[in-house]
């Protein structure tokens, strides 16, 4: 384990684009960690009800997530979405970007992005809202 040569790829893009479908084959391709989406479990957890002040929550834990993954890495550390989607997310839903969400977005930059299309079919979830 060499945690300082990992390098973090983020798989981005809309909902039901495949993101954590193909986060979890590419660390099981790479024999290498996974961090899941914080917010799915936490979104769970509550129903899908949440509050701008939860997006702040989801946010620290997806970011300790990552912390908790990255030492258990070799080459690469596959996350499922990043702090900014938290910025898309609070901007679109409420117009604002808390600055905890924004700061630790700009000084937590991943290695690598991987931006998932429009292609696959988009499948109902309760804990989307759109």
């Amino acid at each position: 384990m060499n945690s300082k040569r990992a390098r973090i790829i983020v798989l981005t893009g809309p909902e039901s684009t495949g993101k954590t479908t193909l986060c979890r084959m590419l660390a099981e391709h790479y024999k290498e960690p996974w961090v899941p989406e914080f917010a799915r479990e936490y979104l769970h957890e509550r129903d899908g009800i949440y509050s701008e002040s939860d997006l702040r929550e989801m946010a620290k834990g997806h970011l300790q997530s990552i912390y908790d993954y990255w030492p258990k890495a070799d080459k690469f550390l596959f996350v499922d979405t990043d702090l900014w989607n938290y910025v898309v997310w609070a901007n679109f839903k409420y117009g604002r970007v808390d600055p905890f969400i924004d700061g630790s977005a700009k000084l937590h930059p991943a290695s690598y992005y991987l931006l998932c299309g429009l292609d696959p079919l988009w499948e109902e979830d309760p804990l989307r809202e759109n």
